[in-house]
C-alpha cells in the first residue's frame, strides 16, 4: 500500500516514468478512513513519500515535471510546487518533489500542507506520540513494519476499525504488524486489546487456508501471532488481511 499511488495515478503514470528508479525507502501516513459510496478502495487522508537514490534524481525531476504538465491543476502550498490530478468526486492525488530525491503522493490537501510545513522543523506534536503502547509491541527495525492506533474519533465511518459503533472488540487499543527480514511470506502480529475472549476471535481472523498460524496471549492486553503464508494465494490472502487491519480495505 505504501506504494500505491505509483501504480493508480493516471493510470499508473508515475510507476512508467520511475520504474527503473530504486527506490530506498517508503514511508506513509495515513488517517480518517472511510467506506466509499459504492465499491472500491476506501478512502482516507494520507501521504506516501519515496526516498530515491540519488541517480534517480534527475529522473524524478523530469517525472515530476510530467505530472504537472499533465495535471488538472497545479497549487503552490508552503512554497512547494504541487500537482493536483482529480480523478473522481472521491480521490484527488497531491504531487511534488519537495526535496532531492524525495517524492510525495498525498490524498488530501490538508494533509500534505501540514507534512510540507513540518520540513526542516521539529513538531510540537505526533500522531503516533512516544508513550503510545504500540511502539512497544512493533520490530521497527525490519524492512517492513507498521502500526496503527485506533482513535474513537474516527472509527464512527470506518468499517476497518473494531471500535466503530458495532465493531467487534470495543476495548481495541492498537495493531502492529512486521515482516521477517529473510522473508516476505512471515507475518508477526500484535494485536492490542483488553477484552475477554480476544485472543479467540483474532485466531479466528487470522486462520486462512494454507497459512501456519501461530497464537498466543502474551503479555497483558496483547495477543501475539505469527503468520506463515505457503502458497501464493495464502500470501495474497494475508497481505489483504494486514491491509485491512490497517484501513485500506476494497470494499465490493
Amino acid at each position: 500500500m505504501p506504494s500505491l499511488p505509483l501504480f493508480t495515478l493516471k493510470d499508473g503514470l508515475l510507476g512508467e516514468l520511475l520504474a527503473e528508479q530504486t527506490v530506498l525507502c517508503v514511508v506513509e501516513g495515513s488517517r480518517r478512513f472511510t467506506k466509499p459510496e459504492e465499491f472500491g478502495l476506501m478512502p482516507y487522508e494520507g501521504c506516501h513519500i519515496f526516498q530515491f537514490d540519488s541517480e534517480a534524481d534527475a529522473t524524478l525531476k523530469k517525472s515530476v515535471q510530467e505530472c504537472q504538465n499533465k495535471a488538472n491543476k497545479t497549487i503552490e502550498l508552503a512554497g512547494f510546487k504541487v500537482a493536483v490530478f482529480t480523478e473522481d468526486a472521491t480521490w484527488s492525488y497531491f504531487v511534488c518533489r519537495p526535496l532531492p530525491n524525495v517524492l510525495i503522493c498525498a490524498t488530501n490537501q490538508k494533509y500534505l500542507e501540514e507534512t510540507l510545513r513540518r520540513i526542516d522543523k521539529k513538531p510540537a506534536t505526533r500522531a503516533l506520540p512516544n508513550h503510545l503502547p504500540e511502539w512497544k509491541h512493533v520490530n521497527s527495525k525490519a524492512r517492513v513494519w507498521a502500526i496503527r492506533h485506533y482513535q474513537a474519533d474516527f472509527a464512527k465511518e470506518d468499517p476497518t476499525s473494531p471500535i466503530a459503533p458495532g465493531g467487534s472488540d470495543a476495548k481495541a487499543v492498537g495493531f502492529t504488524f512486521w515482516l521477517d527480514a529473510d522473508s516476505g511470506s512471515t507475518a508477526h502480529i500484535r494485536y492490542l486489546s483488553s477484552a475477554e475472549g480476544a485472543l479467540k476471535a483474532t485466531k479466528a481472523e487470522w486462520t486462512m487456508p494454507e497459512a501456519k498460524l501461530k497464537a498466543r496471549q502474551g503479555a497483558a492486553g496483547v495477543i501475539e501471532l505469527t503468520v506463515s503464508a505457503t502458497g501464493g494465494d495464502s500470501a495474497t490472502m494475508l497481505w489483504l488481511v494486514l491491509m485491512m487491519r490497517l484501513g485500506h480495505c476494497i470494499v465490493t
